[in-house]
């Protein structure tokens, strides 16, 4: 990620169990997942400059 830069980098996982409904305190989880949550901030002088070194015809 050239032109972009991640913040508030949070990650949050969750279990997964055989059965449905609420596990008992002695069931261990079949397999765990994970997510990942960011907030992307633009580097503006990198898109700037980049934008200049298109030229006329760019698009960005």
């Amino acid at each position: 990620m050239t032109w972009h830069q991640l913040h508030d980098l949070q990650t949050t996982e969750k279990r997964h169990y055989d059965k449905a409904g609420k596990p008992s305190k002695a069931d261990i989880p079949k397999r765990m997942s994970y997510r990942v949550t960011a907030t992307i901030i633009p580097v503006a002088q990198k898109i700037e400059a980049q934008r200049i070194r298109c030229g006329r015809f760019n698009t960005l």
